[in-house]
């Protein structure tokens, strides 16, 4: 099968969405189909290298404009890389089994692309406005995999869509990275982490995140434990969280290249998913794939309760805490330091769980989608 992967994304890129574009289309060459790259010409690099991938990707980049970063700027591009993407692949011969997928990286930049005379597959990560580029796009769409049940639900309530179309696809997680790790305690020594336990967050600072109550946490659990958070510095998270008071045992690490992560996650005792129920895409949408990277370390997780988690993993594999809550993530966070014996149950049922979660079954999945409707 040819695939012909459209993206609106700087390639290649340290950023989430572009590890799980990265990890998905290896996965999509893995399993037998011929695929080929399409995305903006912005970045420069050796993406097999920088992602540490076991096959290489064919890449087109297509000429587009850089319009600045601001609200503007950012849709102009996205315009932008619509018209090229589209225009390159219509006076391209597209081969016959030819099918297009693409990823809702910005709210329209794939909107052409059923004007193709092809089947089209997207991925979408978060609900979407109504609009008349969307209505018509998602009516003209063959399939979609959404990475969580409230997208699923959102997309079938706004644009009055049938269940059958779509597919449910949390994000995926690659083992290879957790191979050959050293002990945790030498992990912890070469990283220089401070004696005790550690409750450690990994990934970037938005305000989407509920990161706010993590001061607080700290500060009350005091000197018994320390929470290092890895994706930003003080400034960063005060910026975001509205929060100045850092107390002494939380500490900062700057974004960590991708292939580190393993060896961070491996040198904490306990690792933390926060989320908020003041935004709809962090309550109900998002599927964080530090979850799942936190699944298959084999170390107790504490998880913020909402639909978002819930629906992928249960209180058999993490200690959930109430989204918002600081008195019960500080009830939560004195529960585990002190029943060893339950953390590490709970810590080998998610190891188990994390097995459901390869990028190869996923793939699988979706394969299975984009077969199913093109012989209709």
């Amino acid at each position: 099968m040819k695939i012909y992967y459209v993206a609106n994304v700087r390639w290649p890129t340290s950023k989430a969405h572009g590890i799980q574009l990265a990890k998905m289309s290896e996965a999509l060459i893995e399993a037998g189909a011929d695929l080929t790259l399409v995305v903006p010409n912005r970045g420069r690099g050796d993406a097999q290298a920088f992602y540490g991938l076991r096959r290489a990707i064919t890449t087109i980049q297509v000429p587009v404009l850089n319009f600045g970063n601001n609200w503007l700027g950012f849709n102009l591009s996205a315009l932008a890389f619509a018209t090229s993407s589209f225009l390159f692949l219509l006076f391209r011969r597209l081969e016959k089994n030819a099918v297009i997928y693409t990823i809702d990286l910005d709210n329209f930049s794939f909107f052409l692309l059923p004007f193709l005379g092809r089947s089209v597959f997207i991925e979408v990560h978060g609900s979407k406005q109504l609009s008349f580029f969307s209505k018509f796009f998602f009516r003209k769409v063959s399939g979609i995999a959404a990475v969580s049940d409230g997208v699923k639900s959102s997309l079938i309530k706004n644009f009055n869509l049938s269940p059958g179309k779509i597919i449910v696809c949390p994000n995926g997680i690659d083992f290879r990275m957790f191979e050959n790790l050293p002990t945790t305690e030498a992990a912890r020594q070469k990283l220089n982490f401070p004696k005790g336990p550690v409750f450690l967050y990994a990934g970037r600072f938005y305000n989407w995140k509920g990161l706010d109550i993590l001061p607080a946490a700290a500060e009350k659990v005091g000197e018994r434990a320390s929470i290092i958070l890895v994706g930003g510095n003080a400034a960063e998270f005060s910026r975001i969280t509205g929060e100045k008071k850092i107390p002494p045992n939380l500490i900062f690490v700057d974004t960590q290249p991708f292939s580190e992560i393993p060896l961070w996650l491996n040198a904490a005792d306990f690792l933390l998913v926060t989320a908020t129920k003041k935004d709809e895409y962090s309550y109900r949408e998002t599927s964080p794939m530090k979850l799942f990277e936190y699944l298959a370390t084999g170390k107790p997780i504490i998880a913020a309760k909402t639909p978002a988690i819930s629906n992928v993993v249960s209180a058999e594999e993490v200690i959930f805490y109430e989204p918002d809550d600081t008195v019960d993530l500080i009830k939560q966070m004195n529960f585990v330091l002190n029943n060893q014996a339950v953390c590490k149950a709970k810590a080998q049922r998610a190891l188990e769980k994390a097995k459901e979660f390869s990028w190869q079954k996923r793939t699988e999945k979706i394969l299975a989608l984009i077969n199913e409707k093109i012989k209709k």
